[in-house]
């Protein structure tokens, strides 16, 4: 990881940061995870080894207070997903008001379904919370990619499935489950729409004055 992979990528994103910190070990012959232990993990030192590269720390899900002390010492950004900003509003780092300037924001990620089937299943909670900012909208995704790129958040990603506004048939990955994960592919006309939304897109950020790739 680093060096290699920033010849590939303009930046790398490491899974599971919270393992940097501490992470959960198994004997190698136990028959399942519950006997394990929280151990230390080598914190700074492995961000300060790997020198000064254009890195991003996935910190979504459960984490102890430590993982966010780490990440600021890194200096590194974190991560705030549009999906996960409407159930909780109140210092969620993933809503809207409350996207800092040291994320780089995403509408989903692999594990989550696109925002077009999102909002067809959301909770009620969540319905409730992102009403103020879709219901007068004629296209509610196209109003979540604009509240991601309008954002103060360094960097934006959208997927692909988004940008093409697919249903729930465009998910990557469901988490939990065996079958049908990974095998979603882009068609011919999918990449020739893909071209014409990012086209799009590029026209209205260069309006703003906001840069894009």
């Amino acid at each position: 990881m680093g060096h290699h992979d920033l010849n590939l990528f303009e930046a790398v994103r490491i899974d599971h940061f919270r393992g940097i910190h501490n992470y959960w070990r198994v004997p190698a012959e136990a028959k399942n995870a519950r006997g394990g232990q929280w151990c230390a993990g080598p914190d700074i030192d492995i961000i300060k080894a790997l020198g000064d590269l254009p890195l991003v720390a996935e910190d979504l899900g459960l984490l102890s207070p430590g993982v966010e002390v780490l990440r600021q010492k890194s200096k590194l950004p974190g991560m705030s997903v549009i999906q996960f900003g409407f159930g909780e509003v109140e210092g969620n780092p993933h809503h809207p008001k409350n996207i800092a300037v040291d994320r780089v924001v995403y509408t989903g990620t692999h594990d989550n379904d696109t925002l077009k089937g999102w909002l067809k299943n959301c909770s009620d909670q969540e319905r409730e919370h992102l009403n103020p900012f879709i219901e007068h909208s004629a296209n509610p995704v196209s109003t979540l990619i604009t509240i991601a790129l309008d954002s103060d958040a360094i960097c934006a990603i959208i997927p692909a499935q988004d940008l093409l506004e697919l249903d729930s048939e465009g998910r990557f990955n469901t988490p939990g489950h065996a079958q049908g994960n990974w095998s979603w592919r882009m068609s011919d006309q999918d990449l020739v729409n893909l071209f014409t939304q990012v086209e799009s897109w590029q026209l209205r950020l260069a309006k703003s004055e906001r840069a894009s790739v």
